[in-house]
């Protein structure tokens, strides 16, 4: 009862302090669903975040790339440069190798014409020679009246023909150093032409090397196209990222949920203080209770005390009464007048009021006694009560007592733990700092999420795409394969050689006497990888068999003559065939020198084949410049020189 004072003081503490957690309780319920939709927009406001940074890592690793692009863009104009040098000298040995094949061809012909020349000078020797030994004998006639010579006649004929003779042999020898001079040279371009076949093995790599640079110097300017966009959007997402002007209608709200908060006031910390003054003075109104209940204790013992004292002060009424009005006053009075007429004593009545006085209060402390003993074992069990109820009491303080001691020596021996709270909140502060390194990690990988799956789905449409392109690259590499020379061509080769095959012998064996025949080969066997194969591959060609009376033998062993005739027969069969598959005829044969390579049956057989043919023909022209044939053709248009130059004459 001694701390009652404190302890009210305490309560009240704890009352205020109650008061202030109910309040802040009730803060709290508003507070925490603003904190936590506060937390959910941040946290998707880190997303944003983490989503935008890694946009921004990968625009940078795009722009990486993109730089690195263009950085090879000199290097690889300036190899294209160095390609196309490289192609313009491919092109320029190209052209040069095609001159030096022409050359060749060229000097092939002109052998040809010349071994031809020099074998007709050497007939036409031999032929001199003979008519010589005709002249040597002296009874010999003219070789072209056929008339006798005299002997001056004859020796004019005989030097004229050795001086024809000499000629020819000039000739021939002239021919023969032209020969040797021309072989030299068809050897030298020969070889010039292996070495620039040589050099030229590499030009397609040069080509495709020079077309893959070229594409990727194209695609540099889709680079430099895409780097401006990407610095863009790059610049962009930096300026919103550093301005923090990402989702502004997150950032609203949670800024009007900042200005809620703010107004509410309310801090998790001074509630947590709050609670903590709250249990700390909780004793406080446990000690108030006990206080209480003495106190309602000591007002029931308070509400029975004005009894006893009305009870007192009735029974001093009543002694005043009898001392006053009572019948035994009177009664005394009237002795005492008795007395007095009866020679009354003072001190003697005085004795005797005392006594009776004293008898009287007797009578009432007896009565008053009685009513004690009455109310007497019922005020003992009360007052035993106030006094069970005062030992709770003084144990129950003794005991807070020591509880309180027991607190504060707790309380001194507690260590300080502010070092442990510091540390704490810095390992708590790493740890938010770890979190948000995981959302921002956890939005890249939903970023990279969300781009594997629109890869994914471009994936599908290249896929799609990929299997239109491929049924289309079945159709065109169907296509290609019946346009090659291994279907439709090939096929119409097949279809059409026969027929060739037969007009060619036809036209050759006129021109031949059936001395020659021709065979078209489309196929022929390929060399086998190892000698233990039963069968080869055959090898699709196009190879011209010829044979003779003396077997199969290859074109170039055949003299110019028969080349010519084979030439002339395969041409002819040739233009007539494909004339006719136009649905038309030939109308005109034109023959351009090709009787210089005749001999002289071979040159009758010629012109008998020219003849058995013209029918099927409105119009054959020949060429020739041997005048021999003038006598062969009806009509003619010669062709002459002038001094005033060329002029012609037709002859029909």
């Amino acid at each position: 009862m001694s701390q009652a004072e404190d302890i009210k003081v305490a309560v009240q503490k704890l009352n205020n302090h109650r008061q202030r957690l109910q309040e802040l309780d009730k803060l709290q319920h508003t507070v925490t669903p603003l904190l936590k939709q506060k937390q959910s927009l941040e946290t998707e406001l880190a997303k944003i975040k983490a989503n935008l940074e890694a946009k921004l890592e990968q625009f940078e690793t795009l722009a990486l790339q993109y730089h690195q692009e263009l950085e090879k863009i000199p290097k690889r104009r300036q190899l294209l440069i160095e390609l196309d040098n490289k192609i313009q000298e491919i092109d320029n040995q190209k052209v040069y190798q095609k001159r030096v094949k022409e050359k060749s061809q060229e000097r092939k012909l002109t052998q040809e014409k010349l071994i031809v020349n020099q074998k007709n000078y050497t007939e036409k020797i031999e032929e001199l020679q003979k008519k010589i030994n005709l002249l040597n004998n002296p009874e010999s006639t003219c070789p072209l009246c056929e008339q006798n010579l005299d002997e001056s006649r004859r020796h004019h004929v005989i030097e004229k023909t050795n001086k024809q003779q000499e000629q020819l042999q000039q000739q021939i020898w002239f021919l023969q150093e032209e020969l040797s001079v021309i072989k030299r040279d068809i050897k030298s371009l020969i070889s010039e032409d292996r070495e620039l076949e040589n050099q030229l093995k590499n030009s397609g790599n040069i080509q495709q090397e020079f077309s893959r640079i070229e594409a990727q110097l194209d695609q540099a300017g889709e680079v430099k196209v895409k780097l401006k966009k990407l610095l863009k959007d790059k610049e962009n997402v930096d300026n919103l990222i550093n301005t923090e002007t990402y989702g502004m209608n997150i950032q609203n709200e949670i800024r009007i949920i900042d200005k809620r908060l703010e107004k509410l006031n309310y801090d998790e910390q001074t509630h947590a203080l709050a609670r903590g003054e709250v249990e700390r003075l909780r004793w406080a109104e446990i000690k108030q209770a006990r206080i209480e209940d003495a106190i309602r204790d000591q007002k029931k013992i308070a509400q029975q005390k004005p009894e006893l004292i009305a009870k007192l002060e009735q029974l001093e009424t009543e002694k005043n009464n009898l001392e006053t009005n009572s019948e035994l006053k009177q009664e005394v009075n009237k002795i005492e007048e008795e007395l007095n007429n009866l020679n009354y004593d003072r001190s003697y009545h005085q004795r005797i009021s005392n006594y009776i006085r004293k008898s009287q209060s007797s009578v009432v402390d007896y009565q008053k006694l009685q009513d004690v003993k009455q109310d007497y074992p019922q005020l003992q069990e009360q007052l035993k009560n106030i006094e069970i109820k005062m030992n709770n009491n003084q144990e129950e303080q003794q005991d807070t007592e020591k509880f309180i001691q027991q607190l504060s020596n707790q309380l001194e021996t507690i260590e300080d733990h502010s070092q442990e709270i510091e540390t704490l909140e810095k390992k708590l502060k790493v740890q938010r700092e770890k979190l948000d390194n995981l959302l921002a990690q956890k939005g890249r990988i939903e970023q990279s999420l969300s781009q594997l799956e629109s890869l994914k789905k471009q994936q599908e449409e290249q896929e799609q795409e990929y299997q239109e392109v491929r049924k289309q690259y079945r159709v065109h590499t169907e296509l290609s394969k019946a346009f090659s020379k291994n279907g439709i061509q090939l096929l119409m080769i097949e279809n059409v050689l026969p027929q060739l095959e037969t007009e060619t012998n036809h036209i050759l064996s006129r021109l031949t006497g059936n001395q020659f025949h021709i065979r078209f080969v489309t196929q022929r066997a390929g060399k086998s990888g190892s000698s233990r194969k039963k069968s080869s591959k055959m090898i699709d060609t196009l190879d011209i068999i010829i044979s003779d009376s003396k077997g199969t033998r290859a074109y170039e062993t055949y003299s110019g003559g028969e080349a010519f005739r084979i030439n002339f027969s395969v041409r002819l069969a040739l233009a007539k065939l494909l004339a006719q598959r136009a649905g038309t005829t030939l109308q005109m044969l034109i023959i351009d020198e090709g009787f210089g390579t005749q001999d002289a049956q071979g040159c009758e057989r010629l012109v008998a084949a020219i003849n058995a043919i013209s029918s099927e023909f409105s119009c054959i022209l020949a060429v020739t410049h041997m005048p021999q044939f003038k006598e062969a053709f009806q009509n003619r248009i010669e062709v002459y020189k002038t001094n005033e130059g060329s002029k012609i004459n037709l002859v029909s």
